[in-house]
């Protein structure tokens, strides 16, 4: 019977202790989906219990652990075979401590996986004073480009700093009470042949100023012919954050409402 499973249900450092007492050859195959529904594939080959080489498609060797060690989620299959590949990288490490590399990167990024499930959550400014708190350059930043909301994932587009500093900076926002954070749930893209094909123009009112920059990108494309999903191309931004816009622009009476 081949190794295989969920890894909700049998952790990676769990699986990998596995094939290295049992001196396994062969490929770990990892399979799962990112939070917008894309299928991704990464491979851990073991020579004789040995992690020898690693990609995830687009990183190979030590670096797809940082891709590793954000799963909790996916499916795995362990093939057997011999291994020709090697990184160099590789062996630098007994397996004891690529093992214990591995659980550092796992720690480290487990709080903010639970805090932070999906870079499509959308951040809010709190009632917290953030003139209040005594804060680093990396949360002024945060906070002047979270606006009226916007998605971790704008933000990570917006400002030129790594998922792991934007995750960790965001956990101590939330922990000081300056931000708030609401759950998005995937939207299945089927959902955007629903939206309404015309969004007419005459329902605008152009009185005042749209705070919100993307918003306002937004608000300049529609032209009663765009569905979502075309406007959120356009706009450069997913369709999960156009939706949240759009809602924005409709309670400000700017637009109607699509039925989402």
């Amino acid at each position: 019977m081949p190794l295989q499973g969920e890894l909700v249900d049998f952790p990676i450092e769990e699986i990998i202790s596995l094939l290295n007492a049992g001196k396994k050859s062969g490929a770990l195959e990892i399979e799962y989906e990112d939070d917008e529904g894309v299928s991704h594939k990464i491979s851990i080959f073991f020579k004789n219990g040995e992690v020898v080489y690693a990609t995830d498609g687009a990183k190979i060797g030590i670096d797809v652990l940082e891709t590793v060690a954000k799963l909790f989620n996916g499916k795995f299959i362990f093939v057997p075979g011999e291994v020709s590949v090697q990184d160099e990288e590789f062996k630098k490490y007994s397996f004891q401590e690529f093992k214990d590399k591995l659980k550092s990167i796992i720690d480290k990024w487990k709080p903010l996986k639970e805090a932070f499930p999906s870079l499509n959550d959308m951040v809010y400014l709190s009632g917290e004073s953030p003139e209040k708190l005594n804060l680093h350059k990396n949360e002024w930043a945060i906070i002047s480009a979270i606006g009226s909301g916007i998605s971790i994932r704008s933000l990570l587009d917006k400002l030129n700093i790594s998922e792991l500093t934007l995750l960790e900076t965001l956990l101590n926002l939330k922990n000081e009470g300056v931000i708030t954070v609401k759950r998005v749930e995937r939207v299945p893209l089927e959902i955007l042949h629903f939206v309404p094909k015309k969004v007419r123009g005459g329902v605008f009112s152009r009185q005042g100023q749209i705070e919100d920059e993307v918003a306002r990108k937004l608000y300049e494309l529609i032209d009663g012919e765009k569905t979502l999903g075309e406007l959120s191309e356009l706009a450069g931004i997913s369709p999960f954050d156009a939706k949240e816009k759009i809602e924005y622009l409709a309670s400000l009476n700017r637009v109607v409402k699509p039925p989402f």
